[in-house]
């Protein structure tokens, strides 16, 4: 009998029971569709404002389309017209020098023939001189106010400073020059050959830089007959100056030692030296011209 009224009880209670169970979570579905669920709690540490700041501009960044293949073209375009000014500036310094260089042969003609003293010989020497200057002064500037792509003349597409170096070099042994013919004017001669001596030293370090970087810039795998016609050229100029350099100072040393048989031999020497610095300028204006015509800008 207990038994029986406590199954009743809890048949009944169980019938009971779920409509409210079930009313129940019909009034918690009704009211997350009204109000929305129940904010969750947090965590973790919360995400400061400046981080999400940087986060959604990220975000944004990324969202961002690549740039349009115009802007990519105009901006090659205004590349290769910049370097194309620095080969045509680098052209115009090389003019500069094989016109120095024809000014000083002609000199060189004055002194061989015994006129070095004329008042035209002396001024075709300063003009010589001022050119030479004025060609490496203006290739200093290019590696001041910018940075070379290919190699031109003397100089290489590796290094600003390198490159500053062996402008300044240029730059000195002409100075010394002058300054040394400043004191054969005044017949001083012994301070004159001293002061050659240094020059010529200055300009062999001068030409085995160059040629030192002028055989890193040629790939390792080509040779001189595959390279670029205005490498090879460039090359064998730079050849040429190192091989004028050596004599150079092989001439220095001969007249500091002023023996008098090494007077004639000197003279022709020295007759025999200003062309090939000249040949080597002419070959550096035809290695220009060649980039410039076919608009070579990078290496």
């Amino acid at each position: 009998m207990h038994a029986l009224a406590r199954q009743r009880w809890c048949t009944d209670s169980y019938i009971e029971g779920t409509p409210t169970l079930a009313m129940g979570v019909v009034e918690k579905s009704a009211r997350e569709m009204h109000m929305g669920p129940r904010p969750r709690r947090r965590t973790g540490l919360a995400m400061p404002e400046t981080a999400r700041a940087g986060a959604e501009e990220d975000d944004e960044e990324d969202a961002k389309p690549p740039p349009a293949p115009a802007d990519e073209e105009e901006a090659k375009s205004a590349r290769g017209l910049a370097l194309a000014r620095l080969n045509r500036r680098g052209l115009l310094a090389n003019l500069l020098l094989v016109i120095g260089y024809a000014f000083a042969l002609w000199f060189q003609v004055y002194e061989y023939n015994g006129e070095d003293r004329q008042t035209i010989a002396i001024v075709v020497y300063f003009v010589a001189f001022a050119l030479l200057i004025l060609s490496a002064t203006l290739e200093l500037s290019i590696d001041v106010c910018s940075v070379r792509t290919v190699g031109h003349g003397r100089y290489h597409a590796g290094s600003v400073r390198w490159n500053t170096v062996i402008s300044g070099l240029f730059i000195s042994a002409g100075i010394l020059d002058i300054v040394a013919f400043v004191f054969w004017l005044e017949r001083r001669l012994d301070v004159e050959i001293t002061i050659l001596l240094v020059s010529s030293y200055v300009l062999l370090v001068m030409a085995v830089l160059v040629f030192y970087f002028q055989i890193t810039d040629i790939k390792p795998q080509a040779s001189m007959l595959q390279g670029i016609l205005s490498d090879t050229i460039d090359l064998i100029a730079n050849l040429l100056v190192l091989a004028a350099s050596v004599v150079g100072v092989v001439l220095r040393h001969m007249q500091h030692s002023q023996k008098e048989e090494f007077d004639d031999t000197t003279d022709i020497m020295e007759l025999g030296t200003v062309p090939v610095w000249l040949v080597s300028a002419v070959l550096y204006v035809v290695t220009d011209a060649i980039r410039v015509q076919q608009g070579i800008t990078e290496q």
